[in-house]
């Protein structure tokens, strides 16, 4: 599998349209190997979610979770404030990998890393 550093977050929704999720999306930067995304966690201000559902990301490949405060597979269990926030993402062994900061966010535009 690739190394949890190759994953890295790539973006990120906090302000959807009405009806829509706030979005996070992982890019896996291996052009060979599938990353795994169990065992990482997400730090969002004080909160920290470890992620345990088995989201498999491919070489080159993406991964989108919805921070709706859900408890699904493919959910997280907060939302993005739309005011502003730092997002982090850590590898199991607790090394930061990606932080993706953002100002008050104009609603469905999403953000990207870098």
């Amino acid at each position: 599998t690739a190394a949890p550093t190759r994953v890295t977050i790539n973006e990120w929704l906090p302000n959807p349209t009405p009806g829509g999720d706030d979005l996070v999306e992982w890019f896996n930067a291996d052009s060979s190997l599938h990353a795994f995304l169990p065992g990482g966690w997400l730090a969002l201000s004080n909160e920290v979610h470890v992620v345990r559902f088995p989201t498999v990301v491919g070489p080159r490949g993406f991964a989108v979770l919805r921070a709706n405060g859900g408890a699904e597979p493919d959910e997280l269990p907060f939302r993005l404030p739309a005011s502003g926030g730092v997002l982090r993402w850590f590898a199991p062994d607790a090394r930061l990998v990606s932080e993706a900061r953002w100002t008050k966010a104009d609603m469905g535009h999403r953000r990207c890393a870098g």
